[in-house]
C-alpha cells in the first residue's frame, strides 16, 4: 500500500473473513479461499464511493484465488477494470497434493497455522459452536487436503467435491472479461511450479502469464536491503 501511495494510487485492503482480528460471526460460509459474495459486496461499496475511477484488484497468495473466482464467476457483472493474481495455487483440487508430496513438513506446518488462526481464538468460539462436530474433525486434519475435506461444512458444502465446485478458482477462470496478470515464480516453495496452468492464456485471452525463475512466494525482493519488490512494480 505504501508503494501504491508513492505511485499516486489510493488503496485499501479487502480482508477475508477471520483476518486482521475480525471475529468469525457466521458459520457456515467461511473458507480459507474466501467468499466471493463478500468480495462482490466490498467491490460494490468501492464503486459507489468512486463511480468514475479506475479500480484494480490485486490478490496475494490465497487472495489471488479469490480474485480469479470473483472476476470469473461474475463475468460481465464485474465492476473493476483490471486484476492481478499474484502467486496463486491454481487448481486447488491437485495443487496441495503436490505440496504434500514434495514438502510434507511445510504442508503440516501451514495446516496447524490455519487451525490455530481460525479455530483457536476465543472470539470465534460462539460461531464455531454452531458446528462443533465439524470443528472437532477439522482439528484432526494433518495436511491441507484433509483440512479442506474435514472443514468443508464450515464453508456450507456437503463434501470435498462440493467445496471444490464452490471455491476452486479454476472452476470460474474462463468467465473472466477483464485484463488479469498472473504472476508466478518457478522457485515458489508453496504454490509450486507443477501447479502452473500454461494453457490458461490460450483458453481466455484476458489473462497474461508472467513466469519468473526467481521470486519465491510473494517475495520478489529487490535492492541491497530488499527495499523494493518486483511484484509491486509489475502489478502497478
Amino acid at each position: 500500500m505504501k508503494y501504491a501511495a508513492n505511485r499516486g494510487w489510493r488503496s485499501c485492503v479487502l480482508n477475508r473473513r477471520g483476518h486482521s482480528g475480525m471475529t468469525l460471526k457466521i458459520v457456515p460460509h467461511f473458507s480459507i479461499m474466501g467468499n466471493v459474495d463478500d468480495t462482490v459486496m466490498m467491490v460494490d461499496r468501492m464503486r459507489k464511493h468512486y463511480p468514475n475511477n479506475f479500480i484494480g484488484l490485486a490478490g496475494i497468495s490465497a487472495g489471488s484465488g479469490q480474485v480469479v473466482s470473483y472476476i470469473g464467476r461474475e463475468g460481465n457483472q464485474v465492476i473493476v477494470d483490471a486484476a492481478a493474481s499474484l502467486c496463486p495455487a491454481w487448481d486447488i483440487s491437485v495443487s496441495f497434493a503436490h505440496l504434500q508430496r514434495k514438502y510434507p513438513w511445510l504442508d503440516g506446518y501451514i495446516t496447524r497455522g490455519i487451525q490455530n488462526h481460525y479455530l483457536k481464538p476465543m472470539r470465534n468460539q460462539p460461531a464455531l459452536q454452531a458446528m462443533s462436530q465439524t470443528v472437532e474433525k477439522a482439528w484432526k486434519a494433518r495436511n491441507l487436503g484433509e483440512w479442506m475435506e474435514y472443514s468443508a461444512p464450515l464453508a456450507g458444502c456437503s463434501d470435498l467435491n462440493h467445496f471444490y465446485r464452490e471455491n476452486n478458482p479454476m472452476q470460474f477462470f474462463q468467465g473472466n472479461k477483464i485484463p488479469c496478470l498472473v504472476l508466478n515464480a518457478l522457485d515458489d516453495f508453496l504454490c509450486l511450479k507443477e501447479n502452473i496452468r500454461y494453457d490458461v492464456k490460450n483458453q481466455v485471452i484476458n489473462y497474461v502469464l508472467s513466469i519468473t525463475d526467481h521470486g519465491s512466494h510473494i517475495v520478489y525482493n529487490e535492492g541491497s536491503f530488499a527495499q523494493g519488490s518486483y511484484m509491486w512494480r509489475v502489478t502497478l
